[in-house]
């Protein structure tokens, strides 16, 4: 595990997460192996956690990965990344959803991966307001049905606890508006 740390650290070093550039990009990668690790002691999987986004952000290939980490390692963070070589957003989405239900384990880190990701983009909105959605290459609705679909093919095989935590993180979302945020029944805080 201290490898894949020394080694994210090295190739994400002075990258800044969208939509907030005070905020290192390690921070997401480090983020989503802590969620991780408090279900799961495997520390491959709690590696490949941490180098999720290294071939899609970084210079670093996979024929590095696979020679630093091996097979298990490089097969789930391949199946984690994105192919960038496809513009489209959706279509890339897709793509990269296909590949994430063959593989059971990347799909259970990228479940810990949306989690963060709503976490982040909810402290976000709140400090930004809704302009916030605008870093991203697809409108809300798009972004919240992605949200959705990960957590319909998977509701099966996630705990309860995480059921509740993904569901409540989604439902704020959806119901943030400008300058306040709605609990997950409506209320507003």
């Amino acid at each position: 595990m201290q490898s894949a740390i020394i080694t994210a650290l090295k190739y994400h070093a002075n990258q800044t997460r969208k939509g907030n550039p005070s905020i290192p990009a390690i921070a997401h990668p480090f983020l989503v192996a802590i969620l991780l690790s408090n279900c799961c002691s495997d520390e491959k999987m709690i590696a490949s956690a941490i180098l999720h986004d290294i071939l899609e952000d970084t210079s670093y290939s996979l024929k590095m990965l696979r020679a630093d980490f091996g097979p298990e390692v490089s097969d789930i963070v391949e199946a984690l990344s994105e192919d960038k070589g496809i513009k489209d957003w959706l279509e890339r989405k897709n793509e990269n959803l296909i590949r994430l239900k063959k593989n059971e384990t990347a799909y259970s880190i990228k479940i810990f991966d949306c989690i963060a990701n709503m976490s982040e983009l909810l402290h976000e909105l709140t400090a930004q307001g809704s302009r916030m959605w605008n870093v991203f290459n697809a409108p809300k609705n798009l972004k919240l049905d992605y949200f959705h679909r990960i957590f319909l093919d998977n509701i099966e095989s996630m705990p309860k606890t995480i059921i509740i935590w993904y569901m409540d993180l989604l439902k704020n979302l959806e119901y943030f508006s400008d300058s306040k945020k709605a609990s997950a029944i409506g209320f507003k805080s």
